[in-house]
């Protein structure tokens, strides 16, 4: 309850106590304290359980799987966002920095590669749910290799399987973050997946509803732009 009403100096007296765990899972749902301030946005909440090495890639268990930086940023908490991306080396160019390319002794690093039931990243859920700015702060922190990141279907996600976030951004209608994803070098804007009726792109997805095909235009803009920025003679 400390945890979930943003309270972190209550958070902080209860862990000073004898027997608290800071890792106890109790309630029916199996919510990891961390889990839930990140969820509810209160960052002081998760730099209070962090500090006193709570499990930052804790998964809930079958069907959910899900983590703390994955509810931060279904919700859109980039504050949360951040705390937890600060437990992260940054990103080689053009690469997703190693997940366990942390030194000895140093607090495990948060994993933006773990998925949920659906095979959705953290980066999946922001893009689907219109979280501009956390699509932002996980893809500075992923470098383009995660930006291109696919569903990977799950246990339950079968329909979503093999999405990237610029697709699922376009078939919500979310500007803002196909904005901010056209934004990363290396994005792929070919890239396609097989949906129910057949192989498509983001902007296959952008066309297939009048209120996104302005969306296509976007993509197809970028990809002028690159167009013409590598000139003529380029594969």
């Amino acid at each position: 309850y400390a945890a979930l009403g943003g309270h972190d100096r209550c958070v902080n007296f209860l862990l000073q106590q004898e027997g608290v765990d800071v890792d106890g899972v109790r309630d029916r749902d199996r919510y990891h304290p961390l889990m839930v301030a990140a969820a509810y946005g209160h960052p002081a909440v998760c730099n209070a359980l962090l500090a006193n090495d709570a499990d930052v890639n804790y998964r809930r268990p079958r069907p959910f799987f899900d983590t703390a930086l994955m509810r931060a940023s279904k919700f859109g908490r980039p504050e949360a966002v951040q705390v937890l991306l600060d437990r992260r080396p940054p990103a080689a160019e053009g690469a997703a920095a190693a997940f366990d390319g942390r030194p000895d002794g140093a607090p495990e690093a948060v994993n933006l590669t773990l998925h949920d039931g659906e095979g959705r990243q953290a980066l999946h859920l922001a893009a689907e749910n219109g979280h501009a700015e956390c699509v932002r702060m996980l893809v500075m922190a992923g470098g383009a290799a995660h930006a291109n990141a696919r569903v990977a279907g799950g246990e339950q996600g079968h329909a979503l399987k093999g999405r990237t976030a610029l697709m699922m951004a376009c078939d919500k209608g979310h500007e803002k973050v196909v904005r901010v994803l056209l934004h990363t070098e290396k994005l792929d804007l070919d890239a396609k997946c097989d949906d129910e009726n057949g192989p498509k792109t983001a902007e296959d997805y952008a066309r297939a509803h009048s209120e996104t095909k302005h969306l296509a235009a976007l993509i197809e803009a970028k990809r002028k732009e690159r167009a013409q920025k590598e000139g003529p003679g380029s594969p």
